[in-house]
């Protein structure tokens, strides 16, 4: 396994895991909103409508640094929706490379991102229609949690006589309810036509659509380190093939920094 797809899988989980101490009103070291902070657009939306500075808000300018450095690893590597289309990509089987590039939807994502700014500065928010991180964690919390207790809640019922003849009481008197959301059924319909995007091409959200990815392109178009094709490059192609982002033009030297996520 890549040393990519351990930290997708570690980040996944560790989200995850934040979201059940928050259900469960559990208190860890780290906040529950820990990943909502790494969010540009819930932190820049905050900003411009509060109009104060807060401490919350240096995660994700620490984020945006790393973005000038390294360029946007936080969407290949740590994001949960982008880990999440990964895997709905794959078991999918989305086509990968430039040949189902979209390049004229390519703006989207900075068109939204503008709106959804200007409507902050002006006393709505509207951000989380379409922040990732608040998308991903309605998905989660309110389709994948509720699902994982009611399969716990079943399973549950299944051990109790057992653990009824082994007297193990307090498992005996264990009981789980599965949480219901009126929205549950809205969510559930956004992200399967969000999964099938990726018949069009491999994470078509973070290509055309995430407002939060364009703003970290936007610190992302001149990495101190990042891409580089070395003199020995005989033009096959290949890179332009898997790279999920479209990133690699007509040249497989060149580069669009803004769009790559640095799957490497």
């Amino acid at each position: 396994m890549s040393f990519r797809r351990i930290v997708q899988i570690s980040s996944l989980t560790l989200f995850f895991f934040l979201l059940i101490a928050a259900a469960y009103s559990a208190a860890y070291y780290i906040p529950a909103d820990a990943f909502l902070r790494l969010d540009p657009l819930i932190m820049g939306g905050a900003f411009f409508a509060a109009r104060t500075f807060s401490a919350a808000f240096i995660p994700v300018i620490l984020l945006l640094v790393v973005s000038v450095v390294l360029g946007r690893v936080f969407c290949g590597y740590i994001c949960p929706m982008g880990t999440t289309l990964d895997a709905s990509d794959y078991l999918i089987g989305a086509p990968k490379g430039n040949s189902q590039s979209l390049p004229n939807l390519r703006p989207i994502k900075y068109y939204l991102a503008i709106f959804l700014f200007g409507a902050a500065i002006l006393g709505v928010s509207l951000i989380f229609i379409a922040s990732p991180l608040a998308l991903i964690t309605r998905l989660f919390g309110l389709i994948f949690l509720p699902v994982l207790e009611l399969f716990s809640e079943e399973a549950l019922l299944l051990v109790q006589p057992v653990a009824d003849k082994l007297d193990w009481q307090a498992l005996v008197f264990t009981q789980l309810k599965t949480t219901r959301f009126a929205t549950q059924f809205f969510i559930m319909i956004s992200f399967i036509l969000l999964f099938a995007s990726a018949l069009f091409s491999p994470r078509f959200w973070c290509r055309y659509l995430c407002p939060s990815g364009a703003v970290m392109a936007l610190f992302s178009k001149k990495p101190f380190i990042g891409r580089r094709v070395s003199e020995e490059c005989d033009d096959c192609g290949l890179c332009q093939k898997a790279c999920p982002m479209a990133a690699i033009p007509d040249n497989p030297i060149v580069t669009s920094h803004e769009e790559c996520i640095a799957c490497r």
